[in-house]
């Protein structure tokens, strides 16, 4: 769900974009963001903590006339915007697949959960900020089961391909789903309408192809075991393969669920259509227990480079004023050297409409900034842009990816609330992802799909040629977090195939 290159890169995130209307806009969390046309456009989101329930609301912040403002300036600066449906279904959704596509323009979200049994009639749809308009672009349909409605599932660009899903989890499911071996229905909770597992296989979306958007890739070797949700996922061109991170998954008949340690992650190598694992050396994350007293100490923030597959713990300190401590909010890379941090929930668990700004020009020396000064723009006393503090240090060297937070130790049975718990406060989801841009015009289109879902039977399964690997490619900065959870009373995945040990 994001856009930001340090050179040429790209990155997955949501983003709106429209007419402005002057009105408050309340503090939020869970909202989907990202940068398009010079401004910060952020998608839904929720306001209470009392009843989730996510709106349709599309926010947007003008940081490019803004800019000189300071962070407390810019709090108060949202403003909503109004878009043209033309006739897709963006009703409500909590934990839909968001992804912003590298052409600067287009946004996609896929899934989402919707109460009540009121499955969404558009599945895919993709927001394009230069028309200010939505497009459908067809459910994911499975055969012989139908439309299937996921979320929570991780989802990230492969260029050539299209977007990445896989696992998550399902709503509004056909209760005659069956796949050989499983006993389905110890995945279910019919009384939250919610089912334990979203994508069997590596499925892609592909909007260049409006008549035939999705696909799946074919013949894939040592499938996990395990289906993942709550995952993040960076694709990496310079191994040509998919990582995922964090997570957590369900071994029936036990309605425990497991968390994913940070030992290791799971892999697809797009050049073998291969699952595998790839180990990490170093300390990486551990679990941990409490809320914000446990991020007084340095052991919260940890780097991983993916040319060693290093974790190197990292140390950061700021200043108290600004919230550092939340959760559930979202990151806004922008130009090359920025990262905004937007809403989300405090430490005592209520919606925030403070913003950070880091300065992520130099990746072995990130620093929180006072305020955003827009390149774009004349030139300005560089005063304006000083940190808060000289040894506010985020990352040192090749960094590709950064596991953040603190978080309450818990259990979760099938049928009870996966949210954040209360106590819950991580500095994580600075979970940008940077893929290299790809060579060829990307020529995607805004035009609605004349079918209103496409057929996948995983019996004649089709794809296109697979990227393949080029050794010229520099390895992408990437930036990501997940939550850490205590597992030190659960299974952990350990095997390389993905299978408990």
């Amino acid at each position: 769900m994001k856009r930001f290159s340090f050179e040429t890169a790209t990155l997955v995130l949501l983003t709106i974009s429209g007419y402005a209307v002057a009105q408050n806009v309340q503090a939020r969390y869970d909202t989907s963001c990202g940068y398009l046309a010079n401004k910060i456009h952020c998608y839904g989101g929720a306001t209470s903590i009392e009843v989730k329930k996510s709106d349709t609301s599309m926010i947007t912040l003008d940081i490019l006339n803004l800019s000189q403002s300071t962070a407390d300036e810019l709090k108060t600066k949202w403003t909503y915007v109004t878009t043209d449906t033309r006739g897709a279904d963006v009703r409500p959704r909590d934990g839909p697949q968001c992804v912003l596509l590298p052409d600067g323009e287009t946004m996609i979200l896929s899934g989402g959960f919707t109460a009540g049994n009121n499955k969404l009639n558009s599945q895919a749809i993709s927001f394009n900020a230069k028309s200010v308009s939505w497009a459908d672009y067809g459910s994911y349909n499975e055969v012989p089961y139908g439309v299937r409605q996921i979320y929570h599932a991780p989802s990230t660009y492969v260029p050539d391909h299209g977007i990445a899903f896989y696992g998550g989890l399902e709503t509004n499911y056909n209760k005659s789903f069956s796949i050989p071996g499983v006993n389905v229905t110890a995945y279910q909770d019919d009384k939250s309408d919610i089912r334990n597992f979203g994508y069997l296989s590596l499925t892609f979306l592909d909007i260049r192809n409006p008549s035939n958007p999705w696909s799946v890739y074919p013949n894939q070797k040592n499938t996990p075991t395990y289906l993942g949700r709550y995952q993040t996922s960076v694709f990496d061109a310079k191994s040509n393969r998919i990582f995922y991170f964090g997570g957590k998954y369900q071994d029936p008949p036990s309605l425990t669920v497991i968390y994913y340690t940070f030992k290791n992650s799971v892999t697809f190598d797009m050049t073998k259509g291969e699952w595998g694992s790839q180990d990490f050396n170093g300390v990486g994350p551990t679990t941990r227990t409490g809320h914000s007293t446990t991020l007084t100490n340095p052991d919260y923030c940890f780097t991983l480079n993916l040319d060693s597959y290093q974790w190197t713990q990292q140390s950061l300190q700021g200043p108290d004023n600004p919230i550092l401590i939340r959760t559930q909010h979202s990151a806004v890379p922008v130009n090359n050297d920025t990262l905004f941090i937007v809403f989300g929930k405090d430490p005592i668990n209520v919606p925030t409409l403070s913003l950070l700004i880091l300065n992520v020009s130099d990746t072995s020396r990130i620093t929180l900034l006072n305020s955003f000064v827009d390149p774009n723009v004349p030139a300005v006393d560089p005063t304006t842009k000083l940190p808060y503090s000289e040894n506010y240090t985020l990352s040192k060297g090749a960094i590709i990816g950064v596991g953040v937070g603190s978080a309450i130790a818990k259990k979760d049975t099938v049928g009870h609330n996966e949210g954040t718990s209360a106590m819950e406060v991580d500095w994580d989801k600075i979970e940008t992802k940077y893929v290299p841009a790809p060579t060829k015009p990307f020529g995607y289109t805004t035009e609605a799909s004349d079918n209103n879902s496409t057929m996948i039977d995983r019996s004649t399964m089709y794809f296109q040629e697979t990227v393949q690997t080029n050794n010229k490619l520099q390895r992408p900065n990437v930036l990501d977090g997940d939550r850490l959870t205590d597992t030190s009373d659960i299974k952990l995945l350990q095997r390389p195939d993905g299978r408990i040990s």
